[in-house]
């Protein structure tokens, strides 16, 4: 299914998968807790304002990951390449889920997490 078919909440729960892969390609946290998704609890039930925290800290994600070496550079710039693609239409992330788009939310960090991590698994263990 196309992600502009998607809900409001799926996409910013494969945008949040996106951050967090691009956190562990820059070395934060610990490689080997990408399922662990940190900070996925405030972001699902207020994405706006944690999506906004860390869309912002992009730059220093990818220049991390350069920092680790070609193979890092290489996965955080595909990552990164990715992340228009989950913004929502309009641009607009909500400022609070409820629990059914919540678990929405889950599914898309779910499916966001098996890609990278089926694109980029061994970076990210």
């Amino acid at each position: 299914m196309a992600e502009s078919t998607r809900s409001t909440a799926y996409l910013c729960g494969r945008l949040w998968a996106a951050v967090h892969a691009l956190r562990v390609l820059g070395g934060r946290p610990d490689p080997g807790k990408l399922a662990g998704g940190g900070g996925l609890y405030d972001a699902q039930r207020f994405p706006e304002r944690e999506l906004n925290r860390q869309l912002g800290r992009l730059g220093d994600r990818l220049r991390a990951a350069h920092a680790r070496g070609p193979e890092h550079a290489g996965a955080a710039a595909a990552v990164f390449r990715s992340v228009p693609d989950h913004v929502p239409p309009g641009g607009r992330l909500p400022p609070g889920l409820g629990k059914d788009a919540q678990q929405e939310f889950l599914l898309g960090f779910r499916e966001g997490l098996d890609l990278y991590e089926t694109e980029h698994g061994d970076l990210l263990r």
